[in-house]
């Protein structure tokens, strides 16, 4: 086996391994998706609506797949996601955003907003104040 085939089976292997997998109809769809907002920049404050935007992915897929988006937050350089508490369930991927209510949390500066099922598709860490909670999910 050459080493081109080898390096190019890594690489596709790891792309995916970066890719959303939903489920539709039971199977797996495989989508990337790249969440645009929060970024850096934003502050969300306990109780108001906010909106998460992403790129909507450049194939075609069945347009009634549908994603789970939850809040997560990064601790001694570990992500912790709040899976028994989404921000949105059953999301269109095709909408290209959804509209959230930033639940009671502690606040803090280290939160990601992940499109549930995949290994990298989530936000960059982001600022939430206004809670009046010791929980960070």
């Amino acid at each position: 086996m050459s080493r081109s085939f080898v390096a190019i089976a890594l690489f596709s292997f790891m792309a995916l391994a970066q890719a959303a997998t939903l489920v539709k109809d039971n199977v797996d769809v495989v989508i990337t998706v790249r969440i645009t907002t929060p970024n850096a920049q934003t502050t969300w404050v306990v109780g108001t609506v906010q909106e998460v935007e992403w790129n909507i992915p450049a194939i075609s897929f069945d347009p009634s797949t549908t994603a789970k988006i939850v809040l997560g937050y990064v601790d001694n350089n570990s992500e912790n996601l709040c899976l028994d508490s989404p921000l949105a369930t059953n999301v269109p991927v095709n909408a290209g955003k959804a509209m959230i209510t930033v639940p009671n949390v502690k606040d803090g500066d280290k939160y990601i907003v992940d499109f549930f099922g995949d290994s990298g598709d989530k936000s960059d860490q982001f600022t939430i104040t206004g809670g009046n909670s010791d929980s960070r999910c």
